[in-house]
């Protein structure tokens, strides 16, 4: 057996050898960005709609 190796009576928690990269947080700033554009979309909407109600 080598340095390094996993003795055969050793039990192993996961059958990674290392932990998987966490994603990256881009996608969170896109589902910020998303929900900014979506509020103001609708905001626009209710103003277009009272000033026609109005007219």
């Amino acid at each position: 057996m080598r340095p390094g190796d996993t003795p055969p009576e050793s039990g192993q928690t996961s059958g990674l050898s290392h932990r998987e990269p966490t994603p990256p947080k881009a996608t969170t700033g896109r589902i910020v960005i998303a929900l900014i554009v979506l509020i103001a979309v609708l905001v626009a909407a209710m103003m277009l709609t009272q000033a026609f109600l109005l007219a």
